[in-house]
């Protein structure tokens, strides 16, 4: 850490106190008045006690709620003197938490607590009945006869709420239905237990009459022939109609399940606790001195740092405190419900901007980005913490707050944290790492000079708590069409592939810009467990990272839970993400039948590895270290017949036949596709032919029409011609 732990005990100046004035003239008022006390000690715990003047030997007090310590103040003839007795008491009972003294009718209360704690010392009044009576006075019932079922249905909530990615799902309660009881006589009853609530017994009168508690049986009554529906009686809410009744607990969770019926109502009978002398209220007034405390502090001290307003050295000092993997902190007076953690927003790798802290707390986040504005604004990194970390941890409450740590020259350099509560301030700061599931992916080796010898490569990642989903990222430079490819695989394993298009490639910072870009949009919509990060100092580098913030791999509590099929990263655990930048990604298979250059299909598979088939993991170990001469790794490697457990070869082979099996299938359907495309072709075509004849027919008669037409003018014509001369001849 970049900081250097210093302490300061807490320091009592003056403790609290507490005094109680009697308010009455005479002793004789004061005979079997209450007084209320409670003392703290210095970690938090408090004791009480209940007291009573009295001037009678025979009185006794009732012991519901607490022991009473009888003042006997018979011999006391002034009040002064009862108070006196009094403070003795309490001396008595407080011995370690308080000590009292008394001066006429005042009584005060010194705390034996150096610490602000003694401030919540209470000195009151009480009153107390003379008798108490337990249990109720309840008639019996005989068994109605109805059908009554179990109750079913309560389930526990899962997720944490808040967290869209673990999505929280709400506990539901338990039901149950009792049938029959229209033909129940006038007079009989049942018993309801409700988990955590306890028996409600309910009796069945003739006539339509709702739910109602009756004192007479002191049991709740209902109309045989009644209706009614949301009554909440016992923990449960009612809903009766024509001799059936609904009942679903108000309490959720499995717990309601065991909630039950019992057919009558057994009789009980109230039973007194006895005769008491009864306690009424003591007449006083109370008034608190809180103590004078120089708080208990934990100081962050970054004096090294002071004067330095180094860009490097800030950086350096941002990444120790927000890096990878970050680092945050609880106070014991801030709840773990509630911690403080460092993220950095800006400059920083992008992970380090990520809230780390389990999803089942609520951080408050330090931004250690405002640190680069405070020392671009003149502040030297010490003060630019303390000054971002204090001004993040305030808080109002008097004796919890952090502050600013000055040295003697009165230069901030440093954050304390101060509780005036405590008296060890290393209870104060606990330190601790949080991590967050996350694989890097750096790019800077990959040549981004030549696109075409990245078309149709890339890499693949696995789920790290289910083996039978991966995603596939493939490289394509958008100079062909590929086919639409949708999710594949089988009913128990998922390959999802996103298509990364390369065609803008100028540099490693345009191919993380393709991933981030096409790959986060596909794997959010697949699955909320992954999401990409990019990195805003180091443009070659990607992360892929889960959100959820706890170990889904290795932590029982959560592995039912969210170990759910759907990719996820867990704790970190990742294998074959381009580590030797081997081309795992998929090969291409050209069918080609015909003298037609572009008639073909294209298909598209998973290139398989020896790595793959074996299961191996790189940087694990050598898949020739296995020797079939011991039975250890024969086993490993070629199985078991007796516990039918499979062996590595075995394995290898199955994925190779599956994989067989699968291109097989593939190949025919595409084949017995494109064969259908070919004979629709076909049929295309002496359709075509047949359409082209019949034109043909109906233009030579278009023709034939027109020549005919044609001939007939001309005729007629020269008809005309020759009537004309006729007529001419004639005149001549």
């Amino acid at each position: 850490m970049p900081w250097e732990i210093q302490t300061e005990r807490l320091a009592n100046t003056q403790k609290a106190t507490v005094t109680a004035t009697f308010n009455y003239s005479s002793v004789m008022d004061m005979d079997d008045k209450g007084v209320y006390v409670r003392a703290y000690n210095n970690s938090g715990s408090y004791s009480t006690a209940y007291f009573a003047f009295s001037r009678d030997s025979s009185d006794s007090y009732n012991p519901s709620g607490g022991t009473v310590t009888k003042v006997d103040i018979s011999s006391s003839a002034t009040v002064a003197d009862a108070v006196a007795k009094l403070a003795t008491a309490i001396n008595t009972a407080f011995s370690s938490y308080a000590t009292a003294t008394s001066s006429g009718a005042s009584l005060t209360m010194t705390s034996t607590a150096d610490t602000a704690y003694g401030n919540n010392n209470y000195i009151g009044s009480f009153y107390r009945a003379g008798s108490t009576t337990s249990g109720t006075n309840r008639t019996g019932a005989g068994a109605t006869g109805a059908s009554f079922g179990t109750f079913s249905g309560g389930t526990n909530s899962s997720g944490i709420v808040g967290d869209h990615d673990a999505p929280y799902i709400a506990a539901t309660p338990a039901t149950a239905r009792v049938t029959g009881l229209s033909s129940a006589a006038d007079g009989t009853g049942f018993g309801m237990y409700i988990s955590g609530y306890g028996t409600t017994y309910i009796r069945m009168v003739s006539g339509s009459g709702g739910l109602s508690y009756n004192s007479t049986y002191g049991t709740y009554t209902m109309g045989i022939n009644a209706s009614f529906s949301g009554r909440s009686v016992g923990g449960a809410t009612l809903s009766y109609s024509g001799g059936t009744l609904n009942v679903t607990t108000n309490s959720t969770g499995t717990s309601s399940n065991s909630s039950y019926f019992t057919d009558s109502i057994p009789s009980s009978t109230a039973t007194s606790s006895g005769d008491y002398t009864a306690i009424s209220n003591a007449s006083l007034s109370s008034t608190n001195t809180e103590a004078t405390i120089d708080p208990s502090k934990y100081i962050l001290d970054v004096s090294a740092y002071k004067g330095n307003t180094s860009g490097e050295d800030l950086e350096t000092f941002i990444q120790a405190l927000a890096g990878i993997t970050n680092n945050y902190f609880i106070t014991s007076w801030r709840s773990a419900s509630n911690p403080y953690e460092f993220i950095d927003t800006g400059g920083q790798e992008s992970v380090a901007a990520l809230s780390k802290v389990h999803n089942n707390y609520t951080s408050t986040r330090i931004d250690l980005n405002a640190m680069r504005s405070a020392v671009a604004g003149g502040k030297d990194i010490a003060a630019a913490f303390a000054e971002t970390v204090q001004a993040a941890t305030a808080t109002t409450n008097a004796y919890r707050f952090s502050s600013l740590y000055t040295d003697s020259e009165g230069d901030t350099v440093g954050v304390a944290f101060c509780d005036a509560y405590l008296s060890s301030p290393d209870s104060i700061f606990r330190d601790y790492d949080a991590t967050l599931g996350h694989y890097t992916l750096d790019f800077s080796g990959v040549n981004t000079g030549n696109i075409a010898q990245l078309d149709d490569k890339g890499f693949r990642f696995y789920c790290a708590t289910d083996e039978l989903q991966w995603y596939n990222f493939l490289f394509d430079d958008g100079k062909e069409d590929l086919p639409d490819r949708p999710p594949s695989g089988t009913a128990t394993m998922d390959i999802n592939t996103a298509t990364i298009d390369i065609s803008r490639l100028t540099d490693t910072d345009s191919l993380v810009q393709a991933i981030y870009e096409d790959g986060d949009a596909m794997m959010a919509d697949i699955n909320h467990y992954y999401r990409l990060s990019k990195v805003a100092s180091d443009t070659s580098k990607l992360y892929v990272y889960d959100p959820r913030r706890f170990d889904i791999s290795t932590a029982a509590a959560y592995r039912g839970r969210y170990n759910e099929r759907g990719a996820k990263i867990a704790d970190g655990v990742m294998d074959n993400v381009i580590k030797d930048r081997r081309d795992i990604m998929q090969k291409q298979i050209i069918i080609q039948d015909t003298d037609k250059a572009d008639f073909n299909t294209r298909l598209y598979i998973d290139q398989t590895t020896l790595d793959h088939l074996f299961e191996y993991k790189v940087g694990s170990d050598d898949i020739f270290n296995y020797s079939v001469a011991s039975r250890a790794d024969r086993e490993k490697f070629l199985g078991n017949a007796e516990t039918g457990d499979q062996g590595m070869l075995d394995n290898a082979i199955q994925k190779l036949l599956e994989a067989q099996t699968l291109l097989g299938a593939q190949a025919g359907r595409l084949e017995a596709t494109r064969l259908n495309l070919t004979v629709t072709s076909e049929n295309e075509q002496a359709s075509e032919s047949v359409i082209r004849d019949v034109d043909m027919a109906k233009a030579t008669v278009e023709f034939a029409k027109s020549s005919i037409l044609t001939r007939s003018s001309q005729a007629m014509l020269a008809q005309a011609n020759n009537d004309t001369g006729s007529v001419l001849s004639l005149l001549q």
